[in-house]
């Protein structure tokens, strides 16, 4: 490189070659920004490593974060890391992730990070997949990117831990519910009917009874969803925001499962309470209510607040 020429004038020269080397590299956008991104943009894509390794420790103050505008017809707006990953150019993303002030979790315009790309990137052949792999490791060596991913695998797992939990209530739900089909209140008119006729609160029953039954199946099943193991190419982050969407499933399935079996037991201590025993189970429902509507209340709030945040 000439002595005495100032950092303008240098990387002009320098992208005057890269152009006259490589045509078509002025399909980059915003041509205004400083020459030097404009370079190592360039250099990213079309993997000249040593290009951003000398500009980088040259001009170290270099914004290595800034996005450029693609003028294809993906209209993508990306930084350097990003378009090096797209292109599975290892040592552009080695010589870029080595530049300090650079953020590795930046997202582009499509809202993906270094690190999602690099997971769900098409595996072409075996060599992409060597690339991807090491892009990973690289990529997992800078501490924000550590902190970033483990913060996803920690709210997953969390998660999961509330999964099981309805799992097993919606379990004990569904035995309980079960188990009544073979005691219900009043018990059988011959071997095979319900004491439905006559008394309405036994129908009454049956209904809530029968319909707790299948919102606690319907919970269990829901959790599965939300357990099920996922794709090694499926970004951690992908995985996240859907089992966030899909965890609503359980939770309104085990309230509705909760309520209806409020209402079955309910129903079924009037059942079998005789008529001038009946205060007792107005004071037990009144008290019973009293705890357990507001809890249910509560758990409606939150859920309104999870679905209207996402």
């Amino acid at each position: 490189m000439a002595e005495g020429l100032d950092d303008k004038t240098t990387a002009n020269e320098l992208l005057t070659k890269l152009e006259d080397k490589i045509p078509g590299s002025n399909f980059i956008t915003n041509r205004d920004l400083d020459h030097l991104q404009l370079l190592i943009t360039v250099a990213a894509m079309k993997n000249h490593h040593k290009i951003i390794r000398h500009i980088l420790k040259w001009k170290p103050e270099v914004d290595a974060n800034f996005k450029s505008k693609l003028a294809d017809d993906s209209g993508l707006v990306a930084t350097p890391l990003h378009l090096a990953i797209l292109g599975g150019h290892v040592h552009c993303v080695r010589a870029l992730l080595t530049h300090l002030p650079l953020d590795a979790n930046v997202e582009d315009s499509s809202s993906r990070t270094p690190f999602q790309i690099a997971t769900e990137s098409d595996r072409k052949d075996v060599m992409r997949e060597i690339k991807m792999r090491e892009i990973k490791r690289l990529l997992m060596e800078r501490s924000e990117v550590r902190e970033f991913v483990d913060r996803l695998d920690k709210e997953k797992q969390l998660y999961v831990d509330y999964a099981n939990g309805f799992l097993a209530a919606a379990t004990l739900v569904a035995t309980v519910a079960f188990a009544s089909w073979l005691q219900p209140p009043q018990g059988y008119t011959n071997e095979s009917d319900v004491a439905v006729k006559g008394h309405p609160t036994i129908g009454a029953f049956v209904v809530f009874n029968g319909l707790s039954f299948f919102f606690a199946i319907a919970t269990v099943l829901a959790n599965a969803c939300v357990t099920m193991p996922s794709p090694q190419r499926v970004f951690i982050g992908t995985v996240v925001e859907k089992v966030r969407k899909t965890f609503i499933l359980p939770y309104i399935f085990f309230l509705l499962s909760v309520s209806c079996v409020l209402v079955a037991f309910t129903t079924a201590g009037f059942a079998v309470l005789p008529p001038t025993d009946r205060w007792m189970m107005w004071f037990i429902t009144i008290i019973g209510g009293a705890v357990c509507v507001p809890c249910l209340g509560a758990i409606i709030y939150k859920l309104y607040i999870i679905f209207r945040l996402q």
